[in-house]
């Protein structure tokens, strides 16, 4: 028997059968690091279904997904189904009755016993937990935006902010022509947090949401992340040879993100910022690697290298379509830097790498939605890139008062508490 988040309880039956939705590679690792966490203690087999979408994606970033999943798991059948659970004209948001159908004829499967998704209040998701009413949901962690402060609204109705984001969108042809219905970010339907089951999320020592805590909470565990990230690259022929980047210098990874193709600045915008960061990088001592985002359009780095020289491509197999967690570890960087990227809190957790930030060069004046508040978690727990000169000034090490040498993020940590207890 397993509980359900008030007192209620379902038998795992002797077959488990799973579906579970991925929207990139890095959740298609953490849902099957969970999966086979739970697979130690599971009695009887198990039957699963991936369901992989994925918005803006190029066809070579859909291989990578498709590639990794056969490398994580022994899924009974793998099935692209973007067509089905976001398509550009569904408006709003809703869940139809015809995609829930399509989606069940998609994979053959009319029923199930649990189904896993890494949101609860996007339209993908929500097909998926329609498409299997009687299933258990069971959540898994997303990245960054599954530790948001707790802005949404458990129910039918709109939130203020997501009605205004819609009513701009439908009074303005313009923007309707270019862009697809705002996603309601704000709601999450009452009968989705009645049916959660189970969160399983890594121990990231970030605030966990109120709905997500009413749930059976499961850590996953790093052991099983890094077994899953090394069965991976052993099995895609990820190796530290296949990486086009300097031998015997100090690197910094820099991770971009598509900040203007979710509409928060331009692209010359966002150029610059990355431009300011590299700079910040050598002034710092160290290589800028740049590693380009699968969705960045068009891409950054031939206009980066020609305003920054020192930026050297980051790159496995001439493709940026691979999560930058795979190759972390072969790269071995000195630290990496990004603004929001969930990596940022992974890359720190699972390898030890310091991370640091540059959302404070953000101009954030026109910044809507969840986006201030991810900003404002991000801010609260990863060093500004301000601080990386310092940092890796001399031998880039610090010492402590027991002789032990403290990280970079180890020191800033102890920094903000020492200015902390100061101004109390």
């Amino acid at each position: 028997m397993m509980p359900g988040n008030s007192g209620q309880a379902y038998t795992v039956p002797r077959t488990l059968r799973r579906v579970v939705s991925a929207v990139g590679p890095w959740q298609i690792i953490l849902a099957a690091s969970a999966i086979r966490q739970q697979s130690r203690t599971l009695r009887g087999t198990s039957e699963d279904y991936l369901l992989l979408y994925g918005y803006g994606l190029s066809e070579r970033a859909r291989e990578t997904m498709v590639r990794i999943a056969r490398c994580v798991w022994d899924w009974r059948r793998i099935e692209w189904v973007g067509d089905i659970v976001e398509p550009p004209d569904m408006p709003f948001g809703t869940c139809s009755s015809l995609a829930s159908s399509a989606l069940q004829d998609r994979i053959g499967v009319s029923d199930a016993d649990e189904v896993w998704v890494c949101k609860l209040h996007a339209t993908p998701e929500r097909v998926a937990m329609e498409a299997f009413r009687r299933a258990a949901v069971v959540f898994y962690e997303d990245g960054l935006g599954t530790y948001q402060p707790e802005t949404f609204l458990p129910s039918l109705v709109l939130h203020p902010m997501e009605l205004a984001r819609y009513m701009r969108w439908l009074l303005r042809p313009a923007r309707r022509g270019r862009r697809r219905p705002p996603s309601p970010c704000f709601r999450i339907p009452r009968d989705s947090l009645r049916r959660l089951t189970r969160v399983h999320m890594l121990p990231l020592d970030l605030p966990i949401p109120a709905h997500l805590r009413q749930a059976n909470l499961v850590p996953t565990e790093r052991e099983t992340v890094l077994s899953v990230i090394n069965a991976t690259v052993k099995e895609i022929g990820i190796d530290e040879s296949t990486a086009q980047h300097p031998a015997g210098h100090k690197l910094a990874l820099i991770m971009g993100q598509p900040l203007s193709g979710c509409w928060l600045m331009s692209w010359e915008e966002e150029l610059d910022m990355y431009v300011h960061v590299a700079r910040a990088v050598e002034h710092a001592g160290l290589t800028p690697l740049w590693k380009e985002h699968p969705r960045a359009s068009p891409p950054f780095l031939d206009e980066l290298v020609l305003r920054v020289p020192s930026v050297k491509p980051c790159s496995f197999y001439d493709d940026h379509t691979w999560p930058v967690e795979l190759f972390a570890k072969s790269l071995r960087p000195s630290c990496c830097i990004s603004a929001l990227s969930s990596s940022l809190f992974y890359v720190r957790y699972l390898f030890g790498i310091p991370t640091y930030t540059f959302i404070q060069e953000a101009k954030r004046r026109q910044w809507r939605g969840n986006w201030p508040q991810l900003a404002g978690l991000v801010e609260q727990h990863i060093p500004s890139v301000r601080f990386l000169a310092r940092d890796f000034a001399s031998e880039r090490t610090a010492e402590g008062q027991d002789g032990s040498r403290l990280s970079c993020w180890q020191t800033h940590r102890w920094e903000l508490v020492r200015v902390s207890t100061k101004s109390r």
